[in-house]
């Protein structure tokens, strides 16, 4: 068969999100496997951001801000797991928050990676990584859209869309509503044009 290419050993979650209210619950971009478990969820609760993984027993692992996003302004968030360092970090408008460290490992297999789910708002430039990118890399991408977001010299509708891997485009530019949106096994991927 065909290996499920959004189960990750080692990734890097990103995505800018526009809260519609302040008590915003919910997750941007989480991957959950046919047996219940987490691969990664970037979510935000009572728009307070965190990561979080559960291995394949149940344990739960979360490295979480103290400062919810403000609603109704765009924010760049990024989860990051390193099992070379046994680090889950988030990042918050390219600037790291808090690191957690564990020797536990994120639950992988077939399943379902879903956007935006319990959210209300907006969500952009969504990109899951199959590698640990570092800070510096997770500044640039929040810098590289930071100009626009806060000086509005463009339009969010000419905002990137969604990215998997190393910057391989898998939808076409826009600004998703939030409310779900979900990737499942490869032929519901390819429904959607990834390959």
């Amino acid at each position: 068969g065909v290996p499920d290419r959004l189960s990750l050993t080692t990734w890097t979650v990103e995505a800018w999100i526009y809260p519609s209210n302040a008590t915003q619950t919910g997750s941007l971009v989480q991957r959950v496997t046919e047996d219940g478990c987490t691969n990664f969820d970037l979510r935000l609760d009572n728009n307070l951001p965190s990561v979080s993984f559960t291995t394949r027993s149940g344990q739960r692992v979360v490295a979480g801000g103290s400062v919810p996003v403000s609603a109704q302004t765009w924010t760049h968030l990024a989860g990051i797991w390193s099992p070379t360092s046994n680090a889950l970090s988030i990042y918050v408008n390219g600037v790291a928050f808090q690191s957690q460290q564990s020797p536990l490992r994120p639950a992988t297999g077939w399943g379902k990676t879903t956007l935006g789910n319990g959210l209300s708002g907006n969500l952009d430039d969504v990109r899951i990584w199959n590698v640990v990118r570092s800070g510096g890399e997770v500044y640039t991408n929040y810098n590289k859209y930071a100009e626009w977001v806060f000086g509005n010299s463009r339009q969010p509708a000419t905002f990137e869309g969604i990215d998997f891997f190393e910057g391989e485009r898998a939808f076409a530019s826009q600004v998703l509503p939030l409310g779900g949106f979900a990737l499942g096994r490869q032929s519901e991927a390819n429904q959607h044009g990834i390959s």
